[in-house]
C-alpha cells in the first residue's frame, strides 16, 4: 500500500476517543465543514480517521476539537505486514520530513488490533529505516513518530497534537465559580458547540436557550465565537454571568433572563444553537410540561436560526419519537442523531438539525 498525495494538500490522521467514536467522527467533520475547509475522508478505521485536507485544517482542529486524542501527518500506510510497512516508509513522499528529527517511536494498538505482530521487532525495524532516512530514533526524542495498528492497517504518522485534559479540567462544572448540579462537563459542552456547525473563522453567534450557568457559552467564547444565553431562572442567569466574567468572556457573551419558549430575538439572527434542554425532575421549571417545552423550543429555534444553520441538542431516548414529529413539523431537517448513554436508565439522543435554504 503506497501513500499518494494531492500536491496542494496533506494526508492526516486523527485518533478519536473510543467511548464516543461516532460523535467524535462527526465533531471532526463538523469543524472542517464549518470552517469551509476542503477535505476528503480517505479511510475510516476503528477509532482512526485518515483524511486529506488543506494545511489550515490542523490549526482549527487543534484549537477546537474535544474528542480527538491525537492528530498528525501520515508518513506511511501499509497492511499489517512489517515488511510492507518498511517499504511504504522508505518510498513515502513524506519521509524526507523526518530528516534531522529526534524521534521517539510510540506504539498504539487500538483495541488489540494486530495481535500477531511482534511489535518490538517492528519498532526496531522502523527505527532502522528512519535512521537511514536521516532521523535520529531515541527514547528521549522531542518529536513523536506514532505507529498505529487498526483494522488490518499499520500507520506511521508524525504527531502534531495530543489532547491534554488539563484545559478542560480548569473549566469543569465544580471548578467554575458558580456551580449547578447536573451541569454538563466542559468537553461535552465544546462537543455540542462544534456539532452545531458554529464557525471560529466567521465568529458565529451561538445561542443557548437553556444556558444554565453558561458552560456551552464559555466554550463558544474560548473558540473565538460570540454567544447569547437565555435562562428563565434568575440564579442560573446570574451564575452564568459570574462564570463568563471569571473566564474573560464578558465582551463576547450576553445573558438574558427570559423564557426559552419565547426567544426574544429577531428572526434568522442566530448562526448556531447549542443547548442541553432540561429534562430531569429538578431542572424543569414548575408547572411546565416537558413535551410542550421541547416543542416550543424547536419551533422557536426554527424562527431564530439563519438559513443553512444548525442546532445541536439532546433529549431522553424515550422522547425520541415525539421529538422527531416536532422537528418534522417545524421544517428543520435531521442531519445526524447519536445515542449517548449517561448512567443507569438514562440514555439520551443527541440531535443535529439544520434549517434548509
Amino acid at each position: 500500500m503506497t501513500t499518494r498525495y494531492n500536491i496542494n494538500k496533506n494526508l492526516y490522521y486523527a485518533l478519536i476517543v473510543g467511548e464516543y467514536s461516532s460523535i467524535a467522527r462527526s465533531e471532526l467533520l463538523a469543524i472542517l465543514k464549518s470552517e469551509d475547509i476542503t477535505f476528503k475522508v480517505v479511510m475510516e478505521l476503528d477509532q482512526l480517521l485518515i483524511f486529506e485536507a488543506e494545511n489550515e485544517a490542523m490549526n482549527y482542529l487543534i484549537h477546537r476539537a474535544s474528542m480527538i486524542k491525537e492528530l498528525g501527518l501520515v508518513i506511511a500506510l501499509s497492511h499489517q505486514d512489517p515488511s510492507d510497512l518498511k517499504n511504504a516508509l522508505k518510498n513515502s513522499d513524506k519521509s524526507s520530513l523526518l530528516k534531522g528529527l529526534n524521534l521517539r517511536i510510540e506504539l498504539n494498538s487500538i483495541r488489540g488490533h494486530g495481535k500477531s505482530i511482534k511489535y518490538q521487532e517492528l519498532i526496531n525495524d522502523v527505527a532502522q529505516v528512519i535512521a537511514k532516512l536521516g532521523a535520529k530514533p531515541t527514547p528521549r526524542g522531542s518529536s513523536i513518530l506514532s505507529l498505529i495498528a487498526s483494522d488490518g492497517i499499520l500507520l506511521v504518522g508524525l504527531r502534531t497534537y495530543k489532547r491534554s485534559m488539563k484545559e478542560f479540567f480548569s473549566r469543569e462544572p465544580h471548578v467554575r465559580p458558580m456551580y449547578r448540579p447536573g451541569a454538563m462537563k466542559s468537553e461535552l459542552c465544546r462537543l455540542f458547540v462544534n456539532l452545531s456547525r458554529a464557525s471560529t473563522k466567521k465568529k458565529s453567534l451561538v445561542l443557548d436557550p437553556f444556558c444554565g450557568v453558561g458552560g456551552m457559552l464559555l466554550e463558544a467564547c474560548l473558540m473565538g465565537m460570540k454567544g447569547i444565553g437565555i435562562d428563565i431562572d434568575y440564579k442560573s442567569a446570574s451564575g452564568a454571568l459570574t462564570n463568563i466574567n471569571y473566564y474573560g468572556c464578558s465582551e463576547s457573551i450576553d445573558i438574558i433572563i427570559s423564557d426559552a419558549t419565547k426567544i426574544p430575538l429577531q428572526a434568522e439572527s442566530v448562526d448556531a444553537i447549542a443547548t442541553d434542554p432540561p429534562y430531569g425532575r429538578q431542572s424543569i421549571p414548575k408547572g411546565t410540561n416537558l413535551n410542550k417545552l421541547l416543542e416550543s423550543f424547536i419551533f422557536n429555534s426554527t424562527e431564530v436560526l439563519k438559513k443553512k444553520s444548525c442546532a445541536a441538542f439532546a433529549v431522553p431516548m424515550e422522547l425520541d419519537n415525539i421529538i422527531e414529529k416536532y422537528i418534522e413539523a417545524s421544517g428543520l431537517i435531521i442531519d445526524e442523531k447519536h445515542m449517548n448513554w449517561i448512567h443507569g436508565s438514562l440514555t439520551r439522543v443527541i440531535y443535529v438539525v439544520c434549517k434548509p435554504c
